[in-house]
């Protein structure tokens, strides 16, 4: 299985609409297979007083509202749509996650083939419901989540008719950056055997071992925030990978999967070529004479193998030679 690599630029165009052009041919250039953003109005998203999360007191403003911060960063839905046709000239495919009411109802018109709800808004079902007639695949994060929440959400999309092919269940962590022992991977053995939906990894972490290790656990699509800089300002660059170690990430994930191959244990053709010199076949350890018996010490296995297999030696053992043999013939 080939796993598709989604970069989430998120917000980390910090409002350009250039700089998230840019992301896009970066991404595209690097292997790439989806890029992410996410709408919002910043106005219909959170109230005037509501304070930012720890992680982004840390890299900002301590006396900014969190509606302050958002209004910094985000583009209008016009800017959205143009990054939308930008991408299909470009030919990658953008997934987006919207965050209010009308950004959602305006994503569902652009029709993407694929969107996401993102942790935030899992339990949100007054906005969701306007998915009712979004047929593309929808990622669902997990992040914050209990099962009973993700039941509740899956019970609630098959109510508006969102069939069990569109969904593809994505575990996260919703800290930034999130420290390994809150990756709990393994969650992801717990999903395969409790639903049949295609699987995912949101990835906070600062490196690429949880890529790597996704690889191996052979999901369907692994998503990690990309930088130009973590040292840029703004909620998620501190918590994003930057280019050059993205690139490498992927690499090395495309590597990974090449390596775990078939679950088949056949000879490869590579081995082929070698498999001739490098195992043995059965010999004469002495010169024998015709009608001479054949015995244990007279016999001996030796490369290459281009006669008879060391597993067949006791065929061989008294029996009487046909002819003359000598030392290191084969049998």
């Amino acid at each position: 299985m080939v796993m598709k690599i989604i970069a989430e630029v998120g917000v980390n165009h910090n409002g350009s609409l250039l700089k998230a052009k840019k992301y896009i041919d970066i991404c595209k250039s690097i292997g790439v297979d989806y890029v992410k953003f996410q709408l919002a109005i910043p106005s219909l998203v959170v109230t005037n007083s509501a304070s930012k999360a720890n992680y982004q007191k840390m890299i900002s403003n301590k006396n900014e509202t969190q509606l302050d911060m958002l209004k910094k960063v985000h583009l209008s839905l016009s800017e959205y749509k143009k990054l939308f046709l930008y991408s299909k000239n470009k030919k990658i495919d953008l997934i987006f996650s919207a965050f209010d009411q009308k950004s959602l109802k305006f994503l569902i018109k652009l029709n993407p083939k694929i969107l996401k709800i993102p942790s935030g808004e899992i339990d949100n079902f007054l906005d969701l419901r306007y998915l009712k007639n979004y047929k593309g695949k929808i990622l669902i994060s997990s992040g914050m989540c209990e099962i009973k929440d993700i039941e509740e959400l899956i019970f609630f999309l098959k109510s508006i008719k969102i069939k069990k092919s569109q969904i593809v269940l994505m575990h996260c962590n919703s800290d930034y950056p999130t420290n390994y022992q809150d990756v709990n991977l393994n969650v992801l053995d717990n999903f395969k055997k409790k639903y049949n939906f295609e699987l995912g990894y949101s990835d906070h972490t600062t490196d690429d071992i949880v890529g790597i290790a996704c690889a191996v656990k052979k999901i369907n699509f692994f998503e990690k925030h990309i930088t130009f800089s973590q040292k840029l300002s703004g909620p998620d660059h501190k918590a994003s990978m930057e280019i050059n170690e993205f690139k490498k990430m992927i690499l090395r994930i495309r590597s990974i999967e090449k390596c775990l191959g078939k679950s088949t244990k056949k000879v490869t053709k590579s081995e082929i070529l070698n498999k001739k010199h490098v195992r043995k076949s059965l010999r004469l350890n002495k010169n024998i004479k015709k009608g001479q018996k054949i015995t244990f010490e007279d016999i001996i296995s030796m490369r290459p193998a281009d006669g008879v297999s060391p597993k067949l030696f006791n065929n061989y053992i008294n029996k009487v030679a046909k002819k003359n043999y000598s030392k290191f013939d084969k049998i």
